[in-house]
């Protein structure tokens, strides 16, 4: 019978041992955790009323005008269009010419406006030198196919 008061005694100074050991171990890293939780609570308060007295933009920044114009690749000025035919039904894009296209890469896609496009065919290609030197270059009757609108 006495064996059971034994035990919870044993089980109740042990754990009461263990409780007062981990608290004059601990108590110094609990109470540099509490200082660093309230120094984040305050940074956070700080960051707050800065947030609220700073004035507000309602409109986001507007992107660069284009020229309607030209013809662009990789964002980039490449060429300029010379009287474009759009044919939404086929989805097709015509060009009369694309002129002053030294920069232009035929095999990647374009942009004209607020339109994606492939190139998917020309006449002809007229050059002017300087010499040995390319100085201009223009892609006559170009036939684009439409690959979707511009975001």
């Amino acid at each position: 019978m006495a064996a059971p008061w034994v035990f919870v005694t044993l089980v109740v100074l042990c754990s009461g041992g263990g409780w007062v050991i981990g608290r004059f171990m601990y108590g110094e890293r609990i109470s540099l955790l509490q200082d660093r939780i309230t120094r984040r609570d305050e940074t956070i308060v700080e960051l707050k009323s800065q947030l609220a007295l700073a004035p507000r933009s309602s409109a986001l920044p507007l992107p660069p005008k284009r020229d309607p114009d030209a013809v662009y690749q990789y964002g980039e000025i490449v060429g300029l269009a010379a009287n474009p035919k759009i044919r939404r039904n086929e989805g097709m894009l015509f060009f009369d010419a694309i002129e002053h296209a030294l920069d232009l890469n035929y095999h990647d896609p374009i942009e004209f406006q607020d339109w994606q496009l492939s190139i998917l065919h020309h006449i002809d290609v007229d050059e002017n030198y300087d010499g040995k030197r390319l100085i201009d270059r223009a892609y006559i009757g170009v036939n684009t196919r439409i690959l979707g609108k511009l975001a």
